[in-house]
């Protein structure tokens, strides 16, 4: 068989012009990005939290309550929240009191998943007898799983007036947007500290709404 000259240039151009479209084509092997949960201001220098929860009724008490966080990149945060507790009377009428507590806490380990703080700060209490003040210390944990779920953990004690206060609640939330959703268990004791004194508990479960800034 003959071959052409014509036949022989476009059969030595071809494999050419094939090696030069391979190396033109985008690697098939390209990694996907890495989707890891994150807390929602991981990526701030400054951020704030704003959230608002009320409290079912038991035993006659119930309670809504404020708490906002700023978090900063030194670690330091200032965090706040204040209740408004609500007590039925079974012999009619009702009484009111307020409960704050306000810490400086050190975010002392945190990573994509959990940030671990501690703190110390001022705990108040007032009501239709006056307003007094004391020492309460704070212990947290924030854990983010995969997107959507975080929990929340916190440990408080201390004392306001001639009384002391221990709390602790468990929160299980999910992040939507720059809000979140969480429902929970807010367990408070307070008690006299003189001998014999009596305890009340103020706790019961939650419902809240998160914003973040």
């Amino acid at each position: 068989m003959v071959v052409s000259s014509e036949e022989r240039r476009v059969t030595q151009r071809t494999p050419a012009r094939h090696e030069r479209t391979a190396e033109a084509a985008p690697p098939d092997d390209v990694p996907e990005p890495d989707l890891r949960a994150i807390s929602p201001d991981a990526r701030r220098d400054v951020a704030f939290q704003l959230a608002a929860e009320g409290m079912i009724p038991a035993e006659h008490v119930g309670r809504v309550q404020a708490r906002a966080r700023l978090l900063t990149v030194t670690r330091f945060d200032l965090d706040t929240a204040y209740a408004r507790y609500f007590e039925q009377d079974p012999g009619g009428g009702a009484t009111s009191a307020w409960s704050g507590q306000t810490h400086v806490t050190y975010r002392f380990a945190q990573g994509e998943r959990a940030q671990f703080r501690a703190g110390v700060g001022l705990r108040h209490w007032a009501d239709d007898r006056g307003s007094t003040f004391g020492l309460d210390l704070v212990y947290g944990i924030d854990i983010f799983w995969a997107r959507p779920v975080t929990t929340s953990l916190e440990v408080t004690g201390g004392w306001v007036g001639d009384a002391w206060a221990f709390g602790a609640r468990a929160t299980l939330g999910v992040v939507v947007g720059h809000g979140e959703l969480y429902a929970g268990y807010d367990a408070t004791w307070m008690g006299a500290t003189a001998a014999n004194g009596a305890t009340a508990n103020l706790g019961g479960p939650i419902a809240g709404i998160r914003a973040y800034f």
